[in-house]
């Protein structure tokens, strides 16, 4: 699964870089920061949220997203 992220990151800097250049890529450097960054504060989250939970000895289920 981590695989798949490689390659869309790949692609979408390969991409951008055809297209639009080394300024587009720098303009938008950010946006894929904050991706990365949105992405690492949900996980810490909702990390704290489930160890909360099954501290206090409440139920609480595990949602498969993945289809594998």
């Amino acid at each position: 699964t981590v695989w798949m992220s490689v390659i869309f990151g790949w692609l979408a800097r390969v991409t951008i870089l055809l297209f639009g250049g080394a300024r587009l890529f720098r303009q938008l450097r950010p946006l894929f920061i904050g991706l990365i960054l949105g992405e690492i504060m949900a996980v810490i989250f909702w990390g704290t949220v489930s160890g909360l939970l099954a501290l206090s000895g409440k139920p609480y289920y595990v949602v498969e997203v993945l289809p594998f």
